[in-house]
């Protein structure tokens, strides 16, 4: 079961690293805590409240590119198991539209609406231009990047600039939840209008 305990260990000792150490703890946690479910967006607000708007902002910008190039080539790379390569044709045979190449404008619209790691491993295993996907993805999810670096300045301005508290994390997330229920009604919207 999840305690805000544990966060509040792992808070401290992050708090306690040189700027260095903890730079390279952010980094390591765009590289691999996507994988465990943790949402790309709440490592983004997280990295603000320990760096800074400033510091945090770029680092999260920085760490989101570099943790979407990671994953597109790992998806490239498990997509090419022989295995997986006959269960992705099989979907993309029953799913033309996984087929073609993808635009930008359909890649940024996506990213409006789709979580990061899902997106991610779709567009790995079924497109070809790395640099152009992960830019197009970024772009996509900035507003809700733009979200969680205010949810993070926002959590650690107001409730002190030395310690982490509940209070920052439930605000943190209640954010981006607001986000989410925000992109999910635009996306029902975009449904009705486009079924009429």
């Amino acid at each position: 079961m999840f305690s805000v305990k544990y966060v509040y260990e792992l808070w401290s000792l992050i708090e306690s690293l040189p700027l260095s150490l903890k730079l390279i703890s952010v980094l390591c946690t765009f590289f691999l805590a996507p994988a465990f479910g943790v949402p790309i967006m709440l490592i983004v607000s997280m990295t603000v409240m320990l760096l800074g708007l400033i510091q945090g902002g770029i680092c999260a910008a920085i760490g989101f590119f570099l943790a979407a190039l990671l994953y597109f080539k790992l998806a490239k790379k498990i997509a090419k198991i022989s295995f997986i390569q006959r269960q992705v044709d099989r979907i993309k045979n029953r799913i033309p539209l996984l087929k073609k190449k993808r635009s930008i404008a359909e890649v940024v619209s996506l990213a409006l609406l789709v979580p990061f790691l899902p997106l991610i491993t779709i567009l790995g295993m079924t497109q070809k231009k790395t640099i152009k996907i992960c830019g197009s993805l970024f772009a996509g999810s900035f507003p809700a990047f733009v979200i969680a670096v205010q949810a993070g300045y926002i959590g650690k301005e107001t409730l002190g600039k030395n310690s982490i508290t509940s209070v920052q994390i439930y605000l943190s997330i209640g954010i981006l939840l607001v986000a989410l229920l925000i992109q999910f009604f635009l996306y029902k919207r975009a449904r009705k209008v486009s079924n009429v």
